[in-house]
């Protein structure tokens, strides 16, 4: 999959080169099962340090729309389609906390209390 990221200033890369992943995910640009460039080739083609790919590539993952495999490669989840659907313009999914997000995308959340460290 080729797919290019436009980096204008030196603020934020990670999270510009998060948004626009994000955005190509979502508007069908970037397709359940395409492979992302790996987090050096990103890094490389986008003048950043690898931490900064590896970082916004976290965050895609954390919200569940692309799967991290070692040695595989970094793909779009079949779940990144159904994001769409229940996303509101207003709150990103982010927002939306880890019981909404996890019913969004079939994710168990642990037994417990979140948000005070507790996890039993």
């Amino acid at each position: 999959m080729s797919f290019h990221v436009s980096l204008v200033g030196r603020r934020d890369l990670s999270g510009e080169i998060y948004r626009q992943l994000r955005r190509a995910i979502l508007e069908g640009r970037l397709r359940p099962g395409d492979r992302l460039p790996s987090s050096r080739e990103l890094a490389r083609t986008s003048t950043v340090s690898r931490m900064t790919a590896t970082v916004a590539y976290d965050r895609l993952t954390g919200e569940g729309l692309v799967i991290a495999r070692v040695g595989a490669g970094t793909v779009v989840s079949q779940h990144a389609t159904g994001v769409m659907r229940h996303e509101r313009k207003d709150r990103p999914v982010h927002a939306l906390g880890p019981e909404r997000a996890g019913q969004l995308y079939g994710i168990p959340t642990p037994v417990g209390e979140i948000g005070n460290g507790s996890l039993c």
